[in-house]
């Protein structure tokens, strides 16, 4: 998962945020297809990472 490659980077990518004045920003595109409609489940564990690094969401919904 990628937030296992992640989570031991949250102090640097803090750091950088900082440093170079970035935004963290987590993009989740969702294809429903045949009215078919998915789940969104966000853990705790997804939830604190995001929350400890300051990190947005940005969910789009295609359908086909």
């Amino acid at each position: 998962m990628l937030l296992d490659k992640l989570e031991t980077k949250k102090e640097i990518i803090c750091e950088l945020k900082k440093e170079m004045d970035l935004v963290c920003k987590f993009f989740i595109v969702v294809n429903i297809e045949e009215n078919i409609t998915p789940a969104i489940y966000l853990d705790n564990m997804v939830i604190g990472f995001v929350d400890f690094i300051g990190a947005e969401f940005d969910l789009d919904l295609y359908i086909f």
